[in-house]
């Protein structure tokens, strides 16, 4: 097989890909070549953090603390479990 069927291979795959995506019609749906991923990646690589805590509202009627996470800010300040975890 030579060089030009294998590019002819890989653009038909990339074009396939691209019309799988566009025929979502979901605006938030897309094909990202090896580029496109990168600079998506640069773009959104970071580090994101809360109070640590993991919220419970299994009961339907109150949202409260169901546990905290090792080493978050809440666990260092020993956050109490329950529907008053403040006080």
């Amino acid at each position: 097989m030579g060089h030009g069927t294998t590019k002819l291979k890989k653009n038909f795959f990339v074009n396939m890909l691209k019309g799988l995506t566009k025929g979502t019609h979901d605006k938030h749906t897309t094909y990202l070549n090896k580029d496109d991923m990168k600079e998506l990646e640069m773009h959104t690589s970071s580090s994101y953090s809360g109070i640590g805590l993991l919220l419970d509202f299994s009961d339907g009627k109150i949202l409260k603390v169901g546990a905290t996470m090792e080493g978050q800010p809440r666990k260092r300040r020993s956050a109490k479990r329950g529907p008053n975890p403040c006080h």
